[in-house]
C-alpha cells in the first residue's frame, strides 16, 4: 500500500477544490466544464509536486450534485482505475435517465473504443454490459419497422448477389477497410457473384454527451460522390451513408434494396451494424468480427475467428444466439502486394548490422505502451546489449527518457510509415504490448518471417497461434537470451513463415465460411 506524505494530500486536496468548485458553479456551461477539467487532469499529470494517484482517491470518494458532471467524472475514474465499480456506476445512471437514441449509440462506441485501447477495461462484465446496450440501441428501431418484416425465401433471392455492409471505410491503411474489401474481392473473383458493398457509417462524427477524453470518428465525405469504388483491378459498386445515424431514412432505403434486389446473403464486417442487423428480418445475415471475440450483432451467423470456448458460452447467452449459428474459421489476410526490391537499409535508420530489432507497430502507442511493458523492455536490453527497439506509429518517448533512459538511447521512433514492409525486412523480432488489437500488422510481421512475442491476450496472440504465446512478459528476456544460437533462430522463423502461410491463403478461409453458412441448416 502506498503511504502519501502529508504535503502531497495537502496538495491533492487544493487541486480537488479548485477542480470541484468549477465543476459545481454556473461560471462555465456543459462543455466549458469538461474542458476545463481535461485541460486540468493534463496539468496535474504534469506536475511533480502533485501525488495523480491521490487525486483519484480523492475524487473517487467527492460527491458532485450534477448528476451529468457525476456520470462524467465515473467515466474519467473508470478509464484512469480500470476499477468496476465507476463502470456500475456509470450503468446505474445510464438506466435511470432518459437519453435519445442518438446520445446512447455515442455513449456504446465511447465504450466500444475505450475497453479496446485499454485491456483492464475488457472485461467479460464489460463486454456483457455493452452487448446488452447494443440490444436495447436495435431494438428501439427494430419495433418501427417491425410490421413490415417478411422473410424472403431463398427461391425468390438472387444467389448470384450478395450486399457487404461495414460501418466505417477508411485508406486501405486502415485494416477494417482492408477486410471489407478482400471480401468483395473474394466474391467476385473467386466465387462468381455480384456485390454491393455498402457504408453506414455508424460511428459518431460529433459530440453528443459527456464522456472523458470521447472520440469522434473519422469520415470521408468524398465518397458520398462515388458509386463504385476500384479494388485490384475489380469495380464494386458501391453507396456510403451521407446522414449521420440514426437516418430511418437511409436505413429504410437498404432496406428497400434489399426487398428489391433480394441478395442471397448479407454480410456485416465488424458487427454492431443496427442496419444490417435489421435487414436481417429479410434476408440472412453474417456477421463477421474485426477481433478475436464473437462479434456484436443481432444477426443469424456470427463468425468466431478461432474455437469456440466456455468462455464464450456467458457472451453468446446474452446475444439470445444458439451455438449452432456461430459459424467458426480461421482468422485469414489478404497476402500483401509484392513491391520492387527494397532499397533500404539498416543505416537508413541508424541500426548497425550487429543490432537485434525488436518493432514495435501500433496507431494507438501512446495509450497501449505503458509502464510494465517499458519495463520489460529495459530488462530484454540488460540481457542484450545490442537489442534494440523500433516504434512504427506516433509515441511521446517523455515517459521513456525519464524513467528508462537506457531504453531510451536504444529507440527508434519512425512514427507512420508507408513502407512497413521494406522495414519488417530489416527486423528481427516483433513486440506486442498488452492490447487487444493489431493484427494486422502481427500477421504482415509473421509473413516476414518476425517471430511473434506476446502474451495469450487479445487478437496477436491469436494470430501468433495461442501455442506459441509466452506465459507472461519475463518470458520475452528468455526469448531474446536464445536468439544467438542460430537452430534455435532458424526454428523460430520457420515457424512464423509457417503460420503466415495459413493466415494469408484468405481466399480459401473466406470463401469456406460463406459456403459454410449458404450451407447451413438454419440458411433459409
Amino acid at each position: 500500500m502506498k503511504i502519501y506524505t502529508l504535503q502531497n494530500r495537502i496538495r491533492a486536496k487544493k487541486e480537488l477544490a479548485s477542480i470541484i468548485e468549477k465543476l459545481e458553479g454556473s461560471e462555465l456551461d456543459l462543455i466549458g466544464k469538461i474542458d476545463f477539467f481535461e485541460t486540468k487532469i493534463k496539468d496535474v499529470k504534469n506536475n511533480e509536486e502533485v501525488e495523480y494517484e491521490i487525486l483519484l482517491d480523492f475524487l473517487g470518494t467527492t460527491t458532485i450534485h450534477n448528476p451529468v458532471m457525476e456520470f462524467y467524472l465515473n467515466t474519467f475514474l473508470w478509464q484512469e482505475t480500470s476499477e468496476a465499480k465507476y463502470f456500475q456506476n456509470m450503468l446505474v445512471y445510464m438506466e435511470s435517465h432518459e437519453f435519445t437514441w442518438e446520445q446512447l449509440s455515442y455513449l456504446y462506441w465511447q465504450l466500444i473504443y475505450k475497453s479496446f485501447v485499454i485491456p483492464e477495461l475488457n472485461t467479460q462484465a464489460t463486454q456483457i454490459e455493452i452487448r446488452r446496450l447494443y440490444q436495447k440501441l436495435f431494438e428501439f428501431l427494430n419495433v418501427m419497422i417491425k410490421d413490415e418484416t417478411v422473410k424472403i425465401d431463398k427461391q425468390e433471392r438472387n444467389s448470384q448477389l450478395v450486399f457487404i455492409i461495414t460501418n466505417q471505410l477508411l485508406s486501405l491503411q486502415h485494416a477494417p477497410t482492408q477486410v471489407a474489401l478482400n471480401f468483395c474481392n473474394t466474391i467476385i473473383r473467386h466465387m462468381n457473384k455480384n456485390v454491393v458493398l455498402i457504408n453506414t457509417a455508424d460511428l459518431p462524427r460529433r459530440y453528443n454527451y459527456p464522456f472523458y477524453a470521447s472520440i469522434n470518428a473519422n469520415y470521408i465525405s468524398n465518397y458520398n460522390n462515388l458509386e463504385s469504388i476500384m479494388y485490384k483491378d475489380t469495380p464494386i459498386p458501391f453507396y456510403q451513408f451521407r446522414e449521420p445515424m440514426p437516418s430511418m431514412d437511409e436505413i429504410s432505403g437498404i432496406i428497400q434494396m434489399v426487398r428489391d434486389e433480394k441478395p442471397e446473403l448479407i454480410i456485416s464486417i465488424g458487427g454492431s451494424n443496427i442496419t444490417a442487423d435489421l435487414c436481417s428480418n429479410f434476408v440472412p445475415v453474417l456477421a463477421v468480427p474485426l477481433s478475436a471475440d464473437l462479434p456484436i450483432a443481432e444477426s443469424d451467423f456470427l463468425a468466431l475467428l478461432r474455437p469456440f470456448t466456455a468462455e464464450d458460452e456467458p457472451i453468446l447467452e446474452v446475444s439470445k444466439q444458439s451455438r449452432i449459428n456461430v459459424i467458426t474459421s480461421e482468422l485469414y489476410y489478404e497476402t500483401p502486394v509484392q513491391h520492387t526490391a527494397s532499397t533500404l537499409i539498416r543505416a537508413d535508420l541508424n541500426i548497425s548490422s550487429s543490432d537485434i530489432v525488436g518493432i514495435i507497430v501500433g496507431n494507438r502507442l501512446n495509450e497501449e505502451i505503458n509502464n510494465d511493458f517499458l519495463r520489460q523492455l529495459d530488462e530484454m536490453l540488460d540481457v542484450e546489449p545490442h537489442f534494440r527497439v523500433l516504434i512504427v506509429g506516433n509515441y511521446d518517448t517523455q515517459q521513456t527518457q525519464e524513467q528508462f533512459p537506457d531504453l531510451y538511447r536504444r529507440m527508434i521512433v519512425l512514427g507512420f510509415r508507408d513502407d512497413l514492409n521494406q522495414i519488417y525486412e530489416l527486423c528481427d523480432l516483433f513486440i506486442n504490448p498488452v492490447r487487444v488489437g493489431g493484427g494486422t500488422s502481427a500477421a504482415l510481421a509473421l509473413y516476414y518471417r518476425l517471430p511473434i512475442l506476446t502474451i495469450n491476450y487479445g487478437d496477436i496472440a491469436q494470430v501468433a497461434a495461442v501455442e506459441n504465446t509466452c506465459k507472461d512478459m519475463s518470458d520475452f528476456t528468455l526469448f531474446l537470451k536464445n536468439w544467438s544460437n542460430l537452430e534455435f533462430r532458424q526454428q523460430q522463423q520457420k515457424k512464423a513463415k509457417d503460420r503466415a502461410d495459413i493466415l494469408f491463403d484468405s481466399t480459401r478461409t473466406i470463401t469456406s465460411l460463406i459456403q459454410n453458412v449458404l450451407d447451413h441448416e438454419k440458411f433459409y
